[in-house]
């Protein structure tokens, strides 16, 4: 696992007082690099680098105006995140940039006043932070040897045992040339599950879907696009079963390089083991240029609840 990794969810209802942190009950992965204190809500980096930081809050009503969330660093840096609506889903996503060790961060109620946690959401929020890893340019090669002398070839050994063909991996980029037929699609499988890009009609854009190839199956997905210069998003949680097997999380993607989309997608298994996973899907030339990339956070992972 990687020791720059954590992900923290609340599931408890209640609320945030005004320009007080929130605080995340469950831990569903323990670093060794950062740390999470779920008594004051604060995150504490132990190791030095880059991070990106995507969160969500799922709100029930507010006393008065406005839903208000940013991220605070002990570096000074805030990032907000907010809404004109009372009721609904905040998220947002930053990056920062750790010099020293023990550097802090807390997700913050910047309202002041009390903002209720939604009661019907199972999941009321979630923090996710991953590494950003930079690789400098490759240095010159170096001049080659003197070849040494050839040995004395050794007797050959007898053939071992053929071992067992391991099972067929999810590959990391897969290319796509969709063909202009209205309904025409592709499915990744990731996991339990099948990410699919369908082609709505021949002239304008796709749908994407995420389904359950073994239901029932149980799905946190989480959704954000950028279309130009504009940003949108959805939540989904619910468990997809052989009577409604998937999800249409998009019903509109534009086909010209218009788009960027990422989707994060976290399955429950009848096992009850847990799998995490990033989505990225870009378009291009009306659909015959298609490029599915999936990076897996975590697979088939035994996360205990804590309450």
């Amino acid at each position: 696992m990687n020791s720059k990794t954590i992900e923290i969810i609340r599931t408890s209802d209640g609320v945030v007082a005004g320009d007080e942190n929130v605080i995340f009950n469950v831990q569903l992965l323990n670093p060794t690099g950062i740390i999470y204190d779920n008594e004051t809500g604060v995150i504490t980096f132990n190791e030095i680098g880059e991070y990106v930081i995507h969160w969500w809050v799922a709100t029930e009503t507010t006393l008065r105006g406005a839903v208000q969330y940013a991220l605070v660093s002990s570096l000074g840096n805030l990032t907000a995140g907010n809404s004109p609506v009372k009721t609904g889903q905040v998220s947002g996503f930053s990056t920062i940039d750790v010099t020293v060790s023990g550097t802090t961060l807390v997700l913050v109620n910047k309202a002041d006043y009390s903002i209720s946690f939604s009661r019907t959401s199972p999941t009321k929020a979630s923090l996710l932070i991953t590494p950003i890893e930079n690789v400098g340019p490759q240095g010159p090669e170096g001049p080659k040897g003197d070849t040494g002398e050839t040995g004395l070839q050794g007797e050959t050994g007898e053939t071992g045992p053929k071992g067992e063909t391991g099972a067929t991996g999810t590959p990391e980029d897969t290319h796509i040339n969709l063909p202009s037929t209205i309904n025409a699609y592709y499915d990744v499988p990731i996991g339990k599950l099948y990410f699919r890009v369908r082609r709505y009609n021949s002239d304008s854009y796709m749908t994407a879907f995420v389904g359950a190839l073994e239901p029932p199956v149980y799905v946190e997905i989480k959704r954000s696009g950028f279309y130009d210069a504009s940003a949108h998003g959805e939540t989904y949680i619910r468990t997809l079963t052989a009577a409604s097997p998937e999800v249409q999380i998009d019903d509109e993607i534009y086909r010209n390089s218009n788009e960027m989309h990422f989707t994060w997608i976290r399955q429950k298994d009848q096992s009850e083991l847990w799998s995490l996973c990033e989505v990225n899907l870009y378009i291009s030339n009306g659909g015959h240029r298609i490029d599915i990339w999936v990076n897996w956070i975590y697979k088939d992972a035994d996360i205990p609840i804590f309450n």
